[in-house]
């Protein structure tokens, strides 16, 4: 599939590096989803976190304590927070 990747790097005005970087993220973050959902869905995750529950994961939904890492929590890949800043990085870097 080189050749597709080159015609969306080229069609997208980005470099194939860039490309393969966001079908990286999204095999990662459909490895994430899987994961969770095998945990139960939103409420099976809280349960990794403790009292805490997702309070404990998610600070900005109520509850302190810290956010998810990346580098596997429970079995996470990569933190949702940093595929979309590096996501939205890509983005900038196009215009």
């Amino acid at each position: 599939m080189p050749s597709a990747r080159k015609r969306v790097a080229a069609g997208s005005g980005t470099q194939v590096q860039d490309v393969n970087k966001v079908l990286k993220m999204h095999r990662e973050m459909g490895r994430a989803m899987k994961q969770i959902k095998k945990m139960g869905g939103l409420m099976g995750l809280g349960a990794l976190f403790g009292k805490g529950g997702m309070g404990a994961a998610m600070p900005g939904l109520g509850g302190g304590g810290a956010g998810m890492g990346g580098g596997g929590m429970g079995g996470l890949p990569v933190s949702v927070a940093a595929q979309s800043r590096e996501l939205q990085d890509l983005m900038n870097k196009k215009k």
